[in-house]
């Protein structure tokens, strides 16, 4: 049981924290990251470069949607490990500490 209000914030560059979601109702959070993103898209007029999000957002439906909007989800992907993992780990550490 969840207690108290739940929210999902978009930082902008200047730093600046935007609530996408105020809630005190109970609800998955993967379900609103198309709706952040398109806003995101009407305020600024591109897609965010990426989206740093926690694990329950790294659902196969939002990786889908942001690989089709060239946006790089934080996180590891899906499946076995690929070769390539040393060149990512970078990438993925700056977006971890971000």
């Amino acid at each position: 049981m969840e207690f108290g209000a739940k929210f999902d914030i978009s930082i902008v560059d200047g730093g600046l924290a935007r609530i996408e979601k105020l809630s005190f109702d109970a609800y998955n959070e993967s379900s609103c990251l198309k709706e952040a993103v398109n806003r995101y898209y009407q305020r600024n007029g591109y897609y965010p470069e990426r989206v740093l999000a926690d694990q329950i957002y790294r659902t196969r439906d939002n990786r889908n949607y942001c690989k089709n909007h060239d946006i790089r989800l934080s996180g590891p992907k899906l499946g076995r490990p690929s070769t390539e993992r040393e060149s990512n780990q970078r990438t993925e550490y700056r977006d971890n500490v971000d």
